[in-house]
Formats: structure tokens, C-alpha cells, sequence
């Protein structure tokens, strides 16, 4: 398998950007503040329309944890059929029980309306209580993917999982490495644990121009005042390069 560099982009913007940088992919989302959320139907229909690389959904209705009520459920089911039928590549989705096992039903459910689109389980799995039962469930369900961190902060952190989880998988599912990500960690990480796929947020924080008058502040925690996260194409940039020169025999 080649190695594949995904851009998490959350706004058509960075979707450019993203593509422009060299990606392969890019998860198109939105609320990446709240740690990514479905994009709108407008953003995904342009994307696929004026992009050439290949476009994953996120389908996550709200943040917080992935334990969905009935209602819940019934929109994600319709947001992965939109999905399928606008023409996107795949759809990143994930549900888990209150007690951090898979809740198994909904996991079939949404691969069955995935139909035919590549289907990746998303960093539920960094919360599960069972990863590597977890992993053969996915595999057993035909999932595609898995982004994980290694139930870790970071990647990094996260690697000694991440390097179990990809011997255990021995090739019948991808395993892609997210969160903490920089250019400097994609050679490390990938020697380090055998992942061949990197989920790469490559964001900056764009600020209002001065001067600026607004009363209000509209952003999460952690940002300036009214400063919001895009991607940087100079690192999107600076990841493909780093993972060009990335020199590992196939396993």
C-alpha cells in the first residue's frame, strides 16, 4: 500500500488548500473547533464538484460523545445516504455504547447505507474500551479505515497501540494515524509503527484584520478573539514533502 497523506478540512477554503498542498484525500467537515462535525450539503456538492482528489465525509450531527439517541441515528443514516448519492468518495462515521464498546447494530446499519463508499470508523475508537476487539469488529463489518491516535492525546503518544493495532490488523483493514500530527512526526511515525495513511489537519488560525470593532466573540476556547482555524496550504505542503521522503520497505 502507498503511503497517503489526508487533509481533515473544514471549509471548502481549505479543501482548496488542501488539494493545492498536494493531499490525497481530505475528510471535508465543518466545526473543527468541536472537533469536526457533518459538513453542509452546499459545501459537499461544490467540492465534488471543483475538486480532483478524493472527498471522505465526516457525518457526526453534534459534539460530544458518539452514543446516539434513535433520532440521531435516523440523520446520520440519511446524511451518509446524501453522501453516497451526491457522489462522494466515502463517509467517516462512528457509534459506540455507553459502556465503550461498539454499539454493533448502528455500525452495520451505517455500513449498509454507506453502500458502495469507502467507510472509515472515526476517533470513536480512541474512546472505546476495547480496541483491539473493537478492530476485529470493524473488519468483521467490512469497514474500510480506522483513524485513531492510539487512545492517546497524540499520535506520538499513542504509538505503541498504533503498532499493535497494525500487526494485529495484518493488512485486512487500514489503519490511519491522526491528532498531533506535524510534518516532523509523519517519517518518525510511520517508521515507528507501520501506519502507511496520516490524517493531517495542517490548520492555522486566521484573524479578523485590524482594526476590528466586534462586541461579540464567536470563538472556542483556546482561540483569539473571532480567530478561526483554516487549512495552511505551506504545510499541507511541507507534509507531502515529508512523506515523499519517507523511505520503508512495503510490510
Amino acid at each position: 500500500m502507498d503511503l497517503l497523506l489526508e487533509i481533515c478540512t473544514p471549509s471548502l477554503r481549505s479543501a482548496f488548500a488542501a488539494e493545492h498542498g498536494g493531499a490525497d484525500r481530505i475528510e471535508l467537515c465543518s466545526g473543527l473547533e468541536m472537533g469536526g462535525l457533518t459538513p453542509g450539503p452546499a459545501t459537499l456538492q461544490m467540492a465534488l464538484e471543483h475538486l480532483r482528489l478524493n472527498v471522505a465525509v465526516l457525518i457526526r450531527p453534534r459534539g460530544g460523545d458518539f452514543i446516539y439517541n434513535t433520532i440521531e441515528k435516523q440523520l446520520i443514516l440519511k446524511e451518509i445516504e446524501y453522501c453516497r448519492n451526491a457522489g462522494a468518495d466515502g463517509v467517516v462515521v462512528g457509534a459506540l455504547m455507553a459502556n465503550g464498546l461498539l454499539d454493533e447494530s448502528f455500525a452495520r446499519e451505517m455500513k449498509d447505507a454507506a453502500g458502495p463508499l469507502e467507510i472509515c470508523f472515526h476517533r470513536a475508537f480512541d474512546q472505546a474500551t476495547e480496541p483491539l476487539t473493537l478492530l476485529e469488529q470493524l473488519i468483521e463489518l467490512n469497514y474500510d479505515r480506522i483513524l485513531t491516535s492510539g487512545q492517546q492525546p497524540t499520535a506520538w503518544e499513542g504509538r505503541a497501540l498504533l503498532r499493535d493495532l497494525v500487526h494485529q490488523a495484518r493488512g485486512r483493514i487500514v489503519l490511519m494515524a491522526g491528532s498531533g500530527i506535524h510534518p516532523e512526526l509523519v517519517a518518525p511515525l510511520i517508521h515507528d509503527t507501520g501506519i502507511r495513511q496520516v490524517h493531517y489537519s495542517a490548520k492555522n488560525t486566521i484573524l479578523p484584520p485590524a482594526p476590528h470593532h466586534a462586541k461579540l466573540s464567536f470563538s472556542a476556547p483556546g482561540l483569539p478573539p473571532d480567530g478561526y482555524w483554516e487549512t495552511d496550504e505551506v504545510l499541507v505542503k511541507k507534509a507531502r514533502r515529508a512523506l515523499e521522503l519517507v523511505k520503508r520497505p512495503l510490510p
